[in-house]
């Protein structure tokens, strides 16, 4: 009966210095890295696997059906890239923050990355603002319910 009262449960800091969070958690301390459990080489890998995978689909999207260039490669290799780098800081500057903060970084991430990618087609400038603003929303509110759902 009394079993579950048996498990850990970790709180958050109110110090704001306490195991790598700066305590900069929109103005309340009380959001912190403390559920956590990823550790600097597992966002690493995520965010080198998601920057090959993102960077292969734009220089295929860049090609159009036509023939591989050396054009394509490079635009795929600096959007890979790119995304890694904003991917890694965007989990980095916002990992003790609110849970709408965090939600909102990624969402801005990715549909901007959509919006971009949907661009490298045949779409139009508003086709391609509105297939980002819509995956970005949809990413926002499923990122806000990840980050809400485990914050203390």
């Amino acid at each position: 009966m009394g079993a579950h009262a048996a498990v850990p449960v970790r709180t958050a800091r109110r110090s704001g210095t306490g195991r790598g969070g700066t305590g900069n958690g929109a103005g309340n301390p009380a959001y912190g890295p403390t559920r956590s459990t990823a550790t600097p080489r597992a966002i690493g890998v995520l965010s080198a696997t998601l920057g090959l995978i993102y960077g292969l689909y734009v220089g295929l999207v860049d090609r159009r059906g036509g023939d591989l260039l050396a054009g394509n490669v490079w635009l795929g290799v600096l959007c890979g890239v790119l995304f890694t780098a904003l991917f890694a800081a965007v989990w980095q500057a916002l990992r003790g923050a609110a849970p709408g903060a965090r939600a909102l970084g990624f969402a801005v991430l990715t549909g901007i990355a959509m919006g971009f990618l949907a661009s490298r087609g045949d779409g139009s400038v508003l086709s391609s603002a509105a297939l980002g603003l819509a995956v970005g929303a949809g990413i926002g509110v499923s990122a806000y319910y990840y980050f809400s759902s485990r914050a203390d």
